[in-house]
């Protein structure tokens, strides 16, 4: 089984997902995504029902509970 991502996980990976996430103080304690991480949500993005539309939306749904991590 691939990681587990938590919600608060998966907010520090959505933020960064921005461009100016290096910029940002609120991602300077955020460690980099690892590889089972991104593996994982893959594998949710793969078997949405939903239809999720990008690795970043993937990461919103399970950020607000609506998939799980």
């Amino acid at each position: 089984m691939s990681e587990v991502i938590t919600r608060k996980r998966a907010r520090e990976l959505r933020m960064l997902c921005s461009p100016w996430a290096f910029q940002d103080s609120r991602c300077k304690d955020f460690k980099p995504e690892t590889e089972q991480e991104r593996e994982r949500v893959n594998e949710i993005w793969a078997r949405s029902p939903s239809g999720f539309s990008s690795y970043y939306s993937t990461l919103c749904e399970i950020e607000h509970g609506r998939v799980e991590g």
